[in-house]
């Protein structure tokens, strides 16, 4: 046989084998970044007692930091998880998965049993119109009482994506899933619930780099609970319907994302925003100034966070940047750059936008942030009126005030703001060095800001103090 017939054969052996080799099955691998998922789960968790329904609903948002490391043949994850509420508390946990993404007992202790937050692969490789089954059970005892999960789920590929350099498999599942389990420490504390129903999830599963980049459930479960229910003071022996409505949804948090989404505040001043007349907390903010700059955290009750910087040169403004993550924990910068009256505002995913201010003097800041503008009043003239344009980045467009000044014998000035368009003007207390301790609000009938509460205390006592001695 020639040696060109030798190498045509070879040739085209290597075309045969060569999409053998790549048609394996599907795996998770180690990782060499830092994953970064945000969870959102509304969920209602209810028990029925005669015409009374028991239980709210709750939304419940957090952000996992995952670290993936090889362990033999399967993958150990460390997990920082951080709620994203106020509080930003943070939680360890450690878990194995097998590199077909079964949850493998971990020094001894077994899954937890919620369904797992990896979709389970399937044994052969992974095409369009692929179906696998897949069932788990785990049962353990838990404070005297029979914990169980089960769930048994058909998975199908829909399609297979080529993006970004990866094969992306779009999966659905469909299946039941059962849930007793129990909270409380003993019997009388005890929240017990045993409820099963249909489960609908959708996974993106990134197939070249062996990681879920999206994954989401749609479950509705039935059955029975009892036990300390909500609003009670002892535990019952009777049972009584109880339901629970849940969804999830997982993403894998995008490079240009990352330090946005689930932010932690840091700062030395923290003030409140309450709404008005029930008090509710509408949102805490987080100011941390030096000498030419100051940065400002926002944090609502519904988790949109917001992270603000403003740079000045000489009390005035020369740059300011922000960085937001919404409702559904989707991160987002904006830029603007101040050259005389000029504004170049600057958002990602939008083109760059310029803006002309109706005055000289400029600030930036959405309603609520007036920490930013602080030092911009400071540079006022005393005792004299002033205009102040003040650029809202979430509206895009611009409030103006006349701001008039004057200095509190003792320490501090007191600055009051007549914005156009209003009929009462505010009045903010600042101290000698540019902390922000008081806002009264006139021109807002829906809300109140109580900064820096134990300066301003002081600040309030100091003053009294002073005038009983004058008097």
């Amino acid at each position: 046989m020639s040696r060109a017939r030798i190498t045509l054969i070879a040739a085209a052996l290597t075309v045969m084998v060569a999409p053998v080799q790549h048609a394996q099955a599907p795996r998770y691998l180690p990782q060499r970044d830092t994953l970064v998922i945000t969870a959102r789960n509304p969920f209602h968790m209810f028990f029925v007692r005669g015409s009374d329904t028991l239980g709210n609903a709750v939304l419940s948002r957090d952000l996992t930091r995952q670290v993936w490391r090889a362990k033999g043949d399967a993958v150990d994850i460390e997990v920082l998880r951080r709620d994203l509420d106020f509080a930003r508390k943070d939680t360890v946990i450690h878990s194995l998965a097998g590199p077909d993404g079964h949850a493998l007992p971990r020094d001894g202790h077994a899954p937890y049993g919620l369904p797992s937050s990896l979709m389970p692969l399937p044994s052969v490789a992974i095409r369009p119109g692929l179906e696998w089954r897949d069932s788990s059970v785990i049962a353990r005892d838990t404070n005297d009482f029979k914990v169980r999960f089960e769930w048994v789920m058909t998975y199908r590929v829909r399609r297979v994506i080529d993006t970004l350099g990866s094969k992306v498999a779009d999966v659905v599942a469909d299946g039941r899933y059962r849930m007793r389990d129990q909270w409380g420490d003993t019997a009388k504390k005890r929240l017990w619930i045993d409820v099963q129903g249909p489960d609908h999830e959708t996974f993106l599963f990134d197939i070249t780099r062996g990681r879920l980049a999206y994954r989401s459930w749609d479950m509705k479960l039935r059955g029975w609970g009892g036990g300390k229910l909500p609003g009670d003071s002892v535990a019952t022996p009777d049972s009584v319907p109880a339901g629970l409505d849940s969804k999830t949804f997982d993403r894998l948090v995008p490079a240009e994302e990352l330090g946005i989404v689930g932010y932690r505040q840091r700062g030395r001043d923290t003030s409140l925003t309450f709404t008005v007349p029930d008090l509710g907390l509408a949102g805490v903010h987080v100011i941390d100034r030096s000498a030419d700059s100051i940065v400002s955290t926002h944090i609502r009750g519904d988790g949109d966070v917001t992270v603000e910087r403003a740079v000045f040169a000489k009390g005035a403004l020369v740059r300011f940047a922000r960085a937001w993550s919404d409702t559904a924990l989707r991160g987002y910068r904006e830029t603007v750059t101040i050259r005389g009256d000029s504004l170049q505002v600057a958002r990602t995913g939008a083109p760059s936008r310029a803006f002309r201010s109706p005055v000289r003097r400029i600030g930036v800041g959405d309603i609520g942030r007036e920490e930013l503008l602080v030092p911009l009043l400071m540079n006022l003239p005393e005792d004299s009126a002033a205009s102040l344009a003040v650029f809202r980045p979430k509206f895009r467009k611009f409030d103006v005030a006349k701001v008039g000044r004057r200095h509190v014998e003792g320490g501090g000035w007191v600055f009051e703001l007549s914005w156009n368009g209003t009929e009462e003007s505010d009045v903010w207390l600042v101290t000698e060095d540019g902390d922000l301790l008081l806002i009264e609000k006139r021109s807002d009938e829906y809300t109140r800001r109580v900064p820096n509460q134990m300066r301003r205390v002081q600040l309030m006592s100091e003053l009294s103090s002073r005038a009983k001695k004058g008097s």
